[in-house]
């Protein structure tokens, strides 16, 4: 088991877009764990993606890790031991 547990929290910079994420995929190494968001209004989003790792059973106060800013994280042995979570922020331009 690479992760301990996989982690989510959706951010949105406008109070008017709700939605939701999960993340899917095994906690082993080499694994790929995708963020999949629910729906999300209003449609035509733009979304970013930063996944953490941490030491606490918590989607907050991690370290980020490096580079991992798409949908997908490949749990590497630096998450051994660790808690993963992903940070996706929906923005949109009205």
């Amino acid at each position: 088991c690479v992760g301990r547990f996989a982690l989510f929290r959706l951010e949105v910079t406008a109070a008017t877009i709700t939605g939701s994420v999960s993340i899917t995929g095994e906690t082993t190494y080499y694994s790929t764990l995708t963020a999949k968001l629910g729906t999300v209004t209003p449609s035509g989003c733009t979304y970013t993606y930063q996944w953490y790792l941490n030491t606490t059973k918590s989607n907050s106060g991690g370290t980020a890790i490096s580079g991992e800013t798409s949908n997908t994280y490949v749990a590497t042995s630096a998450a051994f031991g660790k808690y993963v979570y992903v940070v996706v922020k929906a923005s949109k331009t009205n």
